[in-house]
């Protein structure tokens, strides 16, 4: 009985969660989208007027996992509330280069990958950050059933153990809208989605607008933003390039989404950087966040 009420509160916390954020629209940026990464990066993104950072994990494992040391973590905490700008969410980068999460539960490869995840969720309750994301692209990509099924069976597990510690799961793909929500079903869990707009244009996988017709807006926990050349290569401002960001936020708006919605474009990287400095493209593109979703 006491187990069953524990899992009550945690069901009420990230419930609250949902009450608190996706009433009203909130705009973040992607830690690694700056020029400089860790703490400095939330002092950068409160300067341009961001409500809130998803961060990094700053190499995982192949760093020794930094964020579990304390005073990087204090670093964090005392920037984010001196500058008054939230921590989103922790995404687990080095786990999707790893490609761990491809691999059966019980071989060497899944077992590093679930320790990954682990250790992200320890930070998370450490540091107080609602929300871990885990992805498929790089060595992470699901591309036949076999690696579809055993990402579906990782997920599973990393939804339970997130769970158990209060914390939400969000998963991005850039496979088919069809098969993720294939192991969205299979997870069966709290799981939610990080939709990146861009994703269904450049990876060729389907066109945003129809898969957001698929997709319950529900399931959507934030939003990533991005937008890209026409021949898909690297990043440019919103709603300039070929990424069809006009018609995909405006149905993202019909649908009726309140929640986080966070700029993805490489500021520091061409073809961006040729143009102004990172703090003046992300400022303008904020400019153009406002604008769709706030009227």
């Amino acid at each position: 009985m006491e187990g069953a009420c524990e899992i009550h509160k945690i069901t009420v916390r990230i419930s609250q969660k949902y009450i608190m954020t996706n009433n009203i629209n909130k705009f973040g940026i992607c830690e690694w989208c700056l020029a400089t990464s860790g703490p400095s990066a939330l002092k950068t993104a409160a300067m341009i007027g961001f409500d809130g950072v998803q961060i990094g994990d700053l190499g995982g494992a192949g760093k020794g996992f930094p964020l579990l040391d304390m005073r990087i973590q204090s670093q964090y905490l005392e920037i984010a509330a001196q500058s008054n700008i939230t921590i989103h969410s922790l995404h687990t980068h080095a786990l999707t280069r790893e490609g761990g999460m491809r691999y059966p539960l019980s071989s060497q490869k899944g077992e590093e990958a679930i320790d990954s995840f682990e250790k992200a969720v320890k930070v998370c309750v450490q540091m107080n950050i609602p929300t871990v994301m885990v992805a498929s692209f790089d060595a992470s990509n699901v591309k036949n059933d076999y690696d579809m099924k055993n990402t579906a069976e990782m997920l599973k597990l990393f939804d339970k153990i997130a769970f158990e510690k209060g914390i939400l799961l969000t998963y991005e793909g850039v496979t088919s809208i069809d098969r993720v929500l294939w192991m969205i079903d299979y997870v069966g869990g709290t799981m939610k989605l990080c939709y990146d707009i861009l994703n269904p244009v450049r990876f060729g996988s389907g066109n945003p607008c129809a898969e957001l017709l698929k997709l319950d807006i529900g399931l959507i926990d934030h939003i990533h933003l991005k937008d890209a050349p026409y021949d898909m290569e690297g990043c440019c401002s919103l709603g300039e390039g070929g990424g069809h960001f006009s018609k995909t936020v405006r149905m993202i708006v019909q649908r009726g989404y309140k929640g986080w919605v966070l700029s993805e474009n490489y500021y520091y990287l061409p073809p961006m950087n040729r143009i102004d400095t990172g703090t003046q493209l992300a400022q303008r593109d904020l400019t153009v966040m406002k604008k769709y979703f706030c009227g």
